[in-house]
């Protein structure tokens, strides 16, 4: 997961302005599950580089869905694309 949020409005990567949101998508590869997909996450984001930060409570929720194997709100396909590396 990603950071928690400790209260400061700053970045601390590049000194933006952090603002709270919400995600309407968050993805998270998870080891044996694969591709998990949340939506409507209440985060902290940084408003210049993108950074975000969760807080105590939103990770506890994620992994209790996640170790819980809850059954999801409906599945998705994801299309996958391979592109040569030597055209990139």
């Amino acid at each position: 997961m990603n950071k928690e949020f400790k209260g400061d409005k700053l970045c601390a990567i590049c000194g933006g302005e952090i603002k709270d949101v919400i995600l309407k998508i968050f993805e998270q590869q998870i080891p044996g599950l694969g591709l998990i997909v949340f939506e409507n996450i209440s985060a902290q984001e940084c408003q210049k580089c993108g950074e975000q930060w969760f807080s105590s409570k939103v990770i506890r929720a994620l992994d209790r869905t996640i170790n819980e194997k809850k059954s999801p709100a409906r599945t998705i396909e994801v299309p996958v694309y391979q592109l040569a590396l030597a055209s990139v």
